[in-house]
């Protein structure tokens, strides 16, 4: 097919295609053109039959010039040696490689996205909390097993539940 049929099948079929993405594994910028993005979050949580609709949607897209970021916070090597990812969604996706280890693996780090997500959910709760030192030092010695979402979610529902608006919260 010339590019102007791959251009044209592609926006024809892109119901069919938003359909492949309903799934909340990833997320699908709709009405991809040229030049857009194609986000897939926790690419190693998604399913097998999931891992073969976003290689089809990458695949065949029609869209040469469609950027795909994933994120996961598994090591998908291993998991596709056991068959439990996608080889060939794999190596299309594993083009360049950025890593980032763990937050607990990244010193101060945990505090400073703690602060990060306390100034978020003190303007969305239209709160003024700050953590106490024996709170910094938790969040210091805290394994921290979901990273940067485990934190934002405690922080977030840390401001949300304390009932006063303004103060310090720390451990008792």
């Amino acid at each position: 097919l010339s590019q102007e049929h791959q251009r044209q099948y592609s926006h024809e079929h892109l119901d069919e295609r938003r359909e492949l993405c309903k799934s909340n594994d990833y997320i699908f910028n709709r009405g991809a053109q040229d030049g857009d993005t194609l986000a897939i979050d926790e690419v190693g949580g998604c399913t097998r039959e999931n891992q073969g609709s976003v290689l089809a949607l990458v695949q065949q897209s029609g869209l040469r010039n469609v950027r795909s970021i994933c994120s996961t916070s598994k090591d998908l090597e291993p998991l596709v040696e056991k068959g439990a990812f996608h080889p060939e969604l794999y190596y299309t996706l594993e083009v360049y490689t950025i890593g980032s280890p763990a937050v607990r693996e990244r010193g101060n780090d945990s505090v400073r996205l703690a602060r990060h997500y306390l100034a978020l959910a003190n303007r969305q709760w239209h709160k003024n909390i700050r953590f106490g030192k024996d709170v910094v030092a938790r969040f210091l010695d805290y394994p921290w097993r979901g990273n940067v979402r485990e934190i934002e979610n405690l922080v977030n529902h840390l401001v949300e539940q304390v009932e006063r608006h303004d103060g310090e919260i720390d451990v008792k």
